[in-house]
């Protein structure tokens, strides 16, 4: 499995939240004093899960003191889209299904230029995607970027995804 890009460093700013990296015994700390979004560093553990207290870890499922976590703050999400990008250009936009918010719009140019900021970055690959969420407070905030190895189509064509996926394992070989 490639290494992770759930956090690319160009993206920083676009985050609008803390993520740090942390062992499992850093989620119990951190655990006391708010709720968390956990997610796995090594890729496909499991998906990532809000954990609100240290009731919760069990969610978690059993992994060793130093299995490596991201922790971040969760966000109140109240649409979320998933944007393809194939070298460097975005292939399509696929809206997940949060909280049936059918009529919040994205806004493309807007999208665009969250892409365009790392465009010609070296460090990631030939087909990703960015995962785009609109929260309560107004902002559009980056959640993740996926590699493109193991991504689902969430709607797109079936050409443009075996292009995709393709793209990608192209690189890998």
């Amino acid at each position: 499995i490639p290494d992770v890009i759930d956090y690319p460093k160009e993206f920083k700013g676009l985050y609008k939240r803390y993520i740090k990296k942390v062992t499992y015994i850093d989620v119990v700390d951190h655990l006391k004093s708010r709720p968390l979004f956990v997610k796995p560093v090594q890729q496909k553990a499991f998906t990532g899960l809000v954990i609100n207290n240290e009731y919760e870890l069990g969610r978690l499922g059993k992994f060793p003191p130093n299995f490596e976590f991201f922790i971040s703050e969760p966000i109140d999400m109240l649409r979320e889209w998933r944007i393809y990008v194939k070298y460097s250009n975005i292939v399509d936009i696929r809206p997940y299904d949060l909280k049936n918010n059918f009529y919040i719009n994205y806004d493309s140019e807007q999208l665009e230029a969250i892409v365009n900021t790392i465009k010609n970055s070296e460090t990631l690959p030939a087909a990703y995607s960015v995962d785009i969420a609109q929260c309560s407070d107004g902002e559009l905030r980056i959640v993740e970027v996926n590699d493109g190895f193991a991504l689902a189509s969430y709607g797109l064509q079936q050409i443009e995804y075996a292009k995709f996926i393709s793209a990608r394992w192209a690189e890998l070989l």
